[in-house]
């Protein structure tokens, strides 16, 4: 077996990969808590109505559309990645 040593710059790269895969993955995890904390109890009690009724095909919930909450999950999750990257950027100029 032969160990290749792609440089401290392959390193450098791989490690902020890495960096940036857990910042991505901590802030969708936070955003769609939020976002379900959020809506959730008007979502709740909208989609039980829905289900008992014949308007199954709705894609609106108690005047919240799917798209709407999809959109404030991606809102969330681009705000705190972008203050997650920041702070690890500043961290590395010092």
């Amino acid at each position: 077996m032969v160990l290749v040593d792609r440089g401290p710059r392959r390193r450098t790269l791989d490690r902020e990969r890495t960096s940036r895969t857990l910042i991505e993955s901590e802030c969708r995890t936070w955003a769609q808590r939020q976002v379900r904390a959020e809506y959730a109890p008007r979502l709740q009690d909208a989609a039980r109505l829905q289900w008992n009724s014949a308007l199954m095909g709705s894609r609106t919930f108690d005047g919240v559309s799917v798209a709407t909450v999809q959109g404030r999950e991606w809102e969330l999750f681009d705000a705190c990645r972008v203050a997650q990257l920041l702070e690890a950027y500043k961290g590395l100029m010092e």
